[in-house]
């Protein structure tokens, strides 16, 4: 009989992971609820770098097509939920190989499709995966997210689920989605891009920003609220990383009525984990064009005379 999760990892994977397995790939779907829990469990206790191991073992079971197949259980979303915790720490803390083998089992479309569940859970997790997925160093499994179209349906669950913890995680997995660009891709190509999957990010995630603003009770600098914080960041430097392609970028920014709440930010030296982000996002809006310079001046010009100083730009 397979003990519930109340020992070490490390004896897990050495002595109950078969039957673990076994229980996966049985069909019983209590045994696979039970079971898929604890594989999800493990994989999250054990440290990335002596995860692979564990990994290698685990896809060479063969559960990697069962967790994906798990993943259509419609009417068992606790085990869409593992399944999807699951397979989203094979593809992080594995190699390229074993990322390979949740894409190539088809957990991408199906991660995707999951995102409309209606059981908050289930639709998170899924959210989870997919970045992590995409955050992957190879980026043709960002690319793979992309083209399976889970932007627009990340965007539904922000609208779905307007909750902090689906806020930060759909918000990590959109920086996840957009840190790097492809360079062979022509102008043209980026612009169709930025077009089809990142502008219609930057209304929604500019909301997040003047949605939690919390002037009252301070929720940021008072740090009592870590989900918060780590939402603002996600969201900058999601913003960033978008604002460094075409102008539009930074304009739809501006129009949002979001630039303010970044300059508050961008203007709070003890908080370095936003005021990065939050500068940088700023800076490029100073510095792309003249005609934007004016606008920050007016809200903070002190501290934006620094980034004048030390910009490349001449006209600036």
């Amino acid at each position: 009989p397979i003990n519930r999760y109340d020992f070490d990892p490390e004896y897990c994977y050495t002595n109950n992971l078969p039957q673990i397995g076994e229980a996966i790939m049985s069909g019983n779907i209590s045994l696979q609820e039970e079971c898929t829990v604890l594989l999800a469990q493990i994989l999250n206790d054990v440290a990335k770098p002596q995860c692979k191991p564990l990994i290698r073992r685990i896809v060479n079971m063969g559960v990697v097509e069962e967790l994906v197949e798990l993943l259509q259980s419609g009417k068992q979303p606790r085990v869409q939920q593992v399944s999807a915790s699951a397979l989203g720490h094979i593809a992080f803390k594995g190699t390229i190989a074993h990322t390979e083998e949740v894409v190539d089992a088809g957990a991408i479309r199906k991660l995707v499709r999951l995102l409309g569940s209606t059981n908050r859970l289930a639709a998170r997790e899924s959210a989870h995966a997919l970045g992590k997925i995409a955050s992957h160093s190879n980026l043709k499994f960002r690319d793979k997210v992309l083209k399976a179209r889970a932007v627009p349906s990340l965007l539904s669950l922000l609208k779905k689920f307007n909750d902090i913890s689906a806020l930060e995680v759909v918000s990590w997995t959109l920086w996840k989605l957009f840190t790097r660009e492809i360079p062979s891709l022509t102008s043209q190509t980026r612009t169709k891009q930025f077009a089809r999957t990142r502008q219609p990010c930057l209304e929604p995630l500019a909301e997040i920003l003047l949605n939690n603003q919390d002037k009252d009770t301070n929720l940021i600098d008072s740090r009592s609220s870590k989900k918060v914080q780590d939402t603002l960041r996600n969201v900058c430097w999601a913003l960033y990383y978008i604002c460094c392609g075409p102008s539009e970028a930074t304009r739809i920014v501006i129009r949002s009525g979001a630039l303010e709440r970044l300059m508050e930010l961008s203007d709070n030296a003890m908080d370095t984990i936003l005021c990065v982000p939050a500068s940088k996002i700023t800076e490029i809006i100073a510095t792309r064009d003249s005609v934007w310079t004016k606008p920050i001046i007016n809200i903070n010009d002190l501290p934006m005379l620094m980034l004048f100083i030390s910009s490349e730009d001449e006209v600036v």
